[in-house]
């Protein structure tokens, strides 16, 4: 397998990049999941299923691991989503 082509492995994006770095970025399926996992966490807050420090708590841990790869612009944009949702 060619790297130009990139691969996936354990939900992690491997690309080169223009200087010829190796690019590590989350998967696009991580990314919806959270996406949605964020709008149910959403929901138990409204039902009272579950406080917002929890909710919270369970962002800034996948957030944390986000920092962690190049995707700060994904981030940020998860970020967007978490204060509509949670205000």
């Amino acid at each position: 397998m060619k790297l130009s082509r990139g691969f996936t492995y354990l939900k992690k994006r491997f690309n080169y990049g223009e200087t010829g770095k190796v690019i590590v970025r989350p998967c696009r399926s991580a990314v919806t999941r959270q996406r949605r996992k964020l709008k149910k966490l959403a929901a138990f807050v409204e039902r009272g299923e579950m406080t917002r420090e929890q909710a919270l708590q369970s962002y800034q841990s996948w957030r944390g691991s986000m920092l962690k790869l190049d995707a700060r612009r994904t981030v940020r944009a998860m970020d967007a989503l978490f204060t509509q949702l949670f205000g």
